[in-house]
């Protein structure tokens, strides 16, 4: 195993792991960017990586009540400003958005991409697209 730390704007977050863990990576502690960043419970926390450093994106769970529909909240939740037009370039957006390669990405992709990466309630709304069309 092995620990760094990688530095952001809230001060340097420590990342560890164990190559024998089943339970992989662990993040140290983002108290100060939960803080700072005002997040409450059902709110989300997107890390990413960007130039080295650390990047955060928050998303509130009360500005994804003002979204009409479950493609927009997805959409909005993914990185993207709203949602096509046509159903088939939503999938291919949204799976560019979360590292899906293959192109046009499909439905089953979207939500095999987004399990893999442990985004349950993003796969939740997805569950609620199934029944919209």
């Amino acid at each position: 195993g092995d620990r760094i730390r990688i530095p952001t704007e809230y001060g340097d977050l420590a990342v560890g792991w164990k190559l024998d863990s089943p339970s992989g990576a662990h993040l140290g502690s983002l108290k100060k960017v939960i803080n700072t960043l005002n997040l409450e419970i059902g709110d989300h926390l997107f890390i990413g990586i960007k130039d080295g450093q650390a990047d955060f994106r928050a998303l509130f769970d009360r500005e994804l009540a003002d979204y009409p529909d479950a493609f927009a909240k997805l959409a909005v939740s993914v990185g993207l400003e709203k949602p096509a037009e046509i159903e088939s370039q939503n999938w291919d957006l949204i799976g560019t958005a979360i590292g899906i390669e293959e192109h046009p990405a499909t439905r089953e992709q979207v939500i095999e991409q987004l399990n893999k990466r442990g985004d349950r309630d993003l796969a939740k709304l997805v569950d609620v697209l199934e029944d919209a069309f």
